[in-house]
C-alpha cells in the first residue's frame, strides 16, 4: 500500500508551471482579468479580508458555481493581486484515491517478477503528476470523466473474500463459459483458485493460465518486459490511467494475470478470464480495482481469450440455457442495490512469428459503473492477432486500443461494437501502427446511441515509412436512434509511405423510414420493428461473437435500449461531429 501511495502522492505534491504553455488562454469573471497557474496540492491561499472593490473577483466564493478547470489544483490571481484557488472538476478524487485500502494479492512474488513490478510504482509517480487528465487534451477532450470525479473510495474498506457481497460461482454463473478449456477468476483484481477451473489438457500442453507468482517457466523475461511495456495508444507513460494500474499493481493491489501459450501449441477451445469487482452501495462508498493482464503466444502457436469485465452478477442463468431476458433482469436487480466502481484495467499482448490470436474483450459492468480498458498488442513476421471488443454497459466506458506490426507479413483485425444509451458514454479509441512493409489491418467499429448517449470513436492508422505495401482499411459506422443522442467519429490516416493502399471512413444515419414501413406492414409493431433493424445494423459484428451467452446478453441490451426510446423521441438526431 505504501508503494501505491506514494505514488499517487507524487501527483499532488508542489507542482509549477506557467498556464500559458498548456493553455495559452486568459479569462475574465466580472470584468477583471485574471491568470492562473497550475501548482498541484499547494494549499488555498486565504481570501483577502479587505473590501472588495466593484469589478475584481477576491475570493472563490464570488465566481460561478459552475466556474470549473480540468487541472487539479489551480491558484486564480486577479488584477488587484488577490489570490485564490478555483475548484476542479476532480478536487478530492485523488485523495480518494490514495484513501482506498488494497486488497492483498494472492502470491507473493520473488526474484526478476518482484523487482519487475516494484519497477512500475517508481515509473508512474512523473505520471501521476499529471492526473486526472484535462479535457484540453486531444486524446481525452469528447471523454467526459464527471461521473468518475464524483466517486470516492476511502469511505469504505474493501468486503472481505465470501462477503455477502462477494462474487460467487452461482453469481457469475451466467459469465462462465461451459465450453471453456479453462477459466480463471479474479475478483477486485485477485486470483480467486476457488472460483477457477483450469483443465487437465491446459497444463499436458505446456500452457499456463493464472497469476504473475505462480508462473516458473521459461517465458519469465518476456512476461516482465510485457509488463514494462510502454506503447499503448501513443504511449503508456503519456497514459495516467495506465500509470495508476502500474501503481496499484506495484503496491500489490492487484495481481498480474498471465497467459502463455508455448511455441508451436494450437489450444484446443477457449480461454476465459474473468474480471469481478465488488461495486459499493453509492458513489461515497465506491470500489476500485485494477487488473492486469499479460499474454504471451509463441511463434505458430494458437490461442483464443476471452477477456470480461464484470460486477458481482452477471445474468445467473443465461449460461445454463436461461432466457437471456431473466439473466438481464437479474442482473438489474444487482446493479440497482450496488453498481458504484471504478475499474482501471491494462492487457498486453505477444503475438509470435507465424502465431494467431483472437482476442475478446467484453465490458458488462453495471449501470453506474466507470470501466476503463487498455489493450495494447504488437505481432511479429506472419503473426495475426484479431479483436473483438464489446462495449455496453456503465456510467462511462473506454477502451483504449495500441497495436503494433513489428514483423513482415503481420495481420490486425479489429472489429467493436459502442451501444449507449440514457446518459452512457461509451468510446474507442485506437492506433494501429504499421511498422513493417506488407502488413494489413481491417478495422470496423459500429455505434448504436440512444436517449442522451454518447458514443466516440477515434481511430488512427500510421504507416511508417518503412512499411512499404501496407493494406489498411477503417470504417466507422453510426446509427442514432434520439434526436438528443450524439456520436463522435474521428478516423485518421498518418502515412510516411509512398507504396500502400490506405482506405478510412465514417457514416452517421437514422433508420430508414421506408425499411421501418416495410417491416410495420408485415404485422411488427414499431418498437419490433426498430429492433429487428438494430440487430440487423449491430449483427455484423455480434455475429463474430462465438460464444452465446455474451451475444445473447448483447442482444438483450440492443431490446432494453429500444424499450426504453420514447417513440415522440424518434425523429432522429440529425447532426454528429466528424
Amino acid at each position: 500500500m505504501a508503494a501505491f501511495v506514494s505514488c499517487v502522492g507524487a501527483a499532488l505534491a508542489p507542482h509549477r508551471r506557467d498556464v500559458a504553455a498548456c493553455d495559452a488562454r486568459s479569462s475574465t469573471f466580472s470584468g477583471a482579468a485574471v491568470s492562473a497557474r497550475v501548482v498541484g496540492a499547494a494549499p488555498a491561499a486565504a481570501a483577502p479580508t479587505g473590501p472588495t472593490r466593484r469589478g475584481v473577483v477576491v475570493a472563490s466564493r464570488d465566481l460561478p458555481a459552475d466556474t470549473m478547470t480540468d487541472t487539479p489544483h489551480t491558484e486564480v490571481t486577479t488584477t488587484d493581486g488577490s489570490v485564490f484557488t478555483q475548484p476542479t472538476r476532480a478536487d478530492g478524487w485523488l485523495e480518494s484515491v490514495r484513501a482506498w485500502p488494497p486488497a492483498s494479492s494472492s502470491a507473493a512474488l520473488t526474484g526478476d517478477a518482484a523487482a519487475g513490478v516494484a519497477a512500475l510504482g517508481a515509473e508512474a509517480a512523473d505520471v501521476l503528476s499529471k492526473l486526472p487528465p484535462p479535457r484540453r487534451e486531444e486524446s481525452w477532450r469528447f471523454t467526459d470523466l464527471n461521473a468518475l470525479y464524483k466517486m470516492r473510495f476511502g469511505a469504505a474498506e474493501a468486503p472481505p473474500p465470501g462477503g455477502a457481497r462477494s462474487p460467487t460461482a452461482a453469481s457469475l454463473g451466467g459469465a462462465v463459459m461451459d465450453d471453456a478449456a479453462a477459466t480463471v477468476v479474479f475478483v477486485d483484481g485477485v486470483y480467486r483458485p476457488e472460483l477457477s477451473t483450469v483443465g487437465a489438457a491446459v497444463g499436458e500442453a505446456g500452457v499456463y493460465v493464472g497469476p504473475l507468482g505462480g508462473y516458473e517457466g521459461d517465458a519469465t523475461g518476456m512476461l516482465l518486459e510485457l509488463l514494462a511495456a510502454k506503447s499503448c495508444e501513443t504511449d503508456v507513460s503519456l497514459n495516467v490511467f495506465t500509470a495508476l494500474n502500474g501503481a496499484a499493481v506495484a503496491a500489490g493491489s492487484s495481481d498480474v494475470g498471465v497467459v502463455v501459450v508455448p511455441a508451436g501449441v494450437a489450444m484446443d477451445g477457449a480461454v476465459q478470464v474473468l474480471f469481478s469487482t465488488t461495486p459499493g452501495a453509492s458513489k461515497e462508498t465506491s470500489t476500485a480495482a485494477f487488473p492486469r493482464l499479460l499474454v504471451c503466444v509463441g511463434a505458430n502457436a494458437t490461442v483464443e481469450v476471452v477477456e470480461q469485465h464484470v460486477g458481482v452478477e452477471v445474468g445467473a442463468g443465461v449460461g445454463a440455457g436461461a432466457t437471456a431476458a431473466a439473466g438481464a433482469a437479474a442482473a438489474a436487480v444487482g446493479a440497482a442495490a450496488a453498481s458504484h466502481f471504478f475499474s482501471d484495467a491494462l492487457t498486453t499482448v505477444h503475438v509470435g512469428d507465424g502465431a494467431r490470436v483472437r482476442h475478446t474483450v467484453a465490458n458488462e459492468v453495471p449501470v453506474d459503473a466507470v470501466a476503463l480498458s487498455h489493450v495494447y498488442a504488437r505481432t511479429l513476421k506472419d503473426a495475426t492477432y484479431e479483436l473483438m471488443t464489446l462495449v455496453a454497459t456503465g456510467a462511462v466506458g473506454r477502451v483504449t486500443i495500441g497495436a503494433e506490426l513489428h514483423g513482415p507479413g503481420g495481420h490486425i483485425d479489429s472489429t467493436s461494437l459502442c451501444l449507449s444509451d440514457g446518459k452512457q458514454v461509451n468510446d474507442l479509441h485506437s492506433r494501429i501502427a504499421h511498422c513493417a512493409p506488407a502488413c494489413t489491418s481491417n478495422q470496423l467499429h459500429k455505434n448504436v446511441a440512444a436517449g442522451r448517449g454518447r458514443a466516440i470513436f477515434a481511430g488512427k492508422v500510421v504507416v511508417d515509412k518503412a512499411a512499404q505495401q501496407t493494406d489498411s482499411k477503417q470504417l466507422c459506422r453510426s446509427l442514432l436512434l434520439s434526436n438528443r443522442a450524439q456520436v463522435d467519429a474521428m478516423p485518421v490516416l498518418l502515412i510516411n509511405a509512398d507504396d500502400v493502399k490506405c482506405t478510412h471512413g465514417a457514416t452517421v444515419s437514422d433508420l430508414n423510414e421506408d425499411e421501418l414501413f416495410y417491416c410495420q406492414s408485415r404485422g411488427l409493431s414499431a418498437t419490433d420493428a426498430r429492433f429487428l433493424l438494430v440487430k440487423g445494423f449491430a449483427g455484423e459484428v455480434l455475429d463474430k461473437v462465438r460464444y452465446r451467452s455474451i451475444q445473447e446478453r448483447t442482444t438483450e441490451l440492443v431490446r432494453l435500449t429500444l424499450d426504453n426510446i420514447d417513440l415522440r423521441d424518434s425523429q432522429f438526431a440529425t447532426h454528429s461531429s466528424i
